[in-house]
């Protein structure tokens, strides 16, 4: 009877320390973060599909917003918020941003950006960014910027990890998705969002 109290003893003291270690793990991994580059953002990406056509049926229309000086491109639930000019080009029904760098053209929505994180497995939710105006009613809305002379969203979510196939828990990411192709340029987690993303996908 000993022994097995003994072994029950010893189980529960290794347990235990398992469980220390993760949490101490966790709160020194929170604050390192990690980047992960993908790609340049500028070449095409097989199976995206762009801003061209965006007004065949069933495609969200495409506006642009101006709200207590803020300007964002909103096309159905997702929209991006633009520290630079935006104007719709009528002649040809493309979204032109005028940036430090002349003019660029928007290829992909917002929406597709979120859908191409989500579908990546780089986040599972977009933490909007924090708007007190008009712009506040949408469910998802990024900012549009110039990332080293690519035009992307950048996007802040969380990505949700089942540790043990049992425990939930979420880690902060943060990415930039080219507007130009869809194409995932970068992402950024905490060192311990690089572990769950190793031991509990």
């Amino acid at each position: 009877m000993n022994k097995d109290f003994s072994k029950e003893e010893g189980f529960t003291q290794v347990l235990l320390a398992l469980v220390v270690v993760l949490a101490i793990g966790a709160i020194a991994s929170a604050s390192v973060p990690v980047k992960r580059s993908y790609g340049s953002g500028m070449s095409n990406v097989e199976g995206v599909s762009t801003l061209a056509g965006h007004t065949t049926q069933g495609s969200p229309e495409v506006k642009i917003v101006n709200s207590s000086g803020a300007t964002a491109l909103v096309a159905g639930d997702a929209g991006a918020v633009s520290a630079f000019p935006l104007s719709i080009n009528q002649s040809n029904d493309s979204v032109e941003v005028t940036t430090p760098q002349g003019s660029q053209t928007v290829a992909v929505l917002p929406s597709q950006a979120i859908k191409n994180l989500v579908t990546g497995g780089v986040l599972n939710d977009v933490t909007s960014v924090a708007e007190n105006n008009s712009l506040a009613s949408i469910n998802r809305l990024v900012t549009l910027e110039d990332n080293s002379g690519v035009l992307g969203y950048s996007v802040q979510g969380q990505k949700k990890h089942l540790l043990f196939g049992a425990i939930p828990l979420k880690t902060n990411v943060s990415a930039f998705v080219s507007a130009q192709n869809g194409q995932v340029v970068e992402s950024q987690t905490s060192l311990m969002g690089r572990i769950l993303d190793k031991i509990a996908p």
